[in-house]
């Protein structure tokens, strides 16, 4: 998750306030500005966050 205008990356804390904001609510589709998650949605909220998160710690996978 980066900022659209200027392509700053999240810190951790606020990957963490955003996954905490959205858990009290259930939604399965996703409307954005590169199209639309049809389906299972909040799953891939979820999963998107979770690799975000790894990808700001030193555990992520580094492609050779």
């Amino acid at each position: 998750m980066r900022s659209w205008v200027n392509h700053v990356p999240l810190p951790p804390r606020a990957v963490r306030r955003i996954a905490t904001a959205l858990e009290p609510w259930r939604y399965e589709r996703l409307y954005g500005g590169f199209g639309v998650i049809e389906s299972d949605a909040e799953e891939a909220v979820r999963r998107s966050l979770s690799r975000y998160l790894l990808w700001l710690s030193d555990d992520a996978p580094v492609d050779d």
